[in-house]
């Protein structure tokens, strides 16, 4: 999890605003605003090991 807790926009606080896990990102509890989002993973879905598996899986 992320140790900065970002500040509501509307509210100005950062005391109401929560980490909710399903969502994986920071909410803020009295306006309900989304105030961060985390991408998990935003690398290609395959890996390379060797030169000729790079030329082959070029997209």
């Amino acid at each position: 999890m992320n140790e900065r807790v970002p500040c509501c926009p509307k509210c100005g606080h950062s005391k109401y605003v929560k980490w909710d896990p399903a969502t994986n990102s920071f909410v803020c509890v009295v306006h309900g605003i989304v105030l961060e989002d985390t991408i998990i993973d935003s690398g290609p879905e395959w890996r390379t090991f060797d030169a000729e598996d790079v030329n082959r899986r070029s997209r």
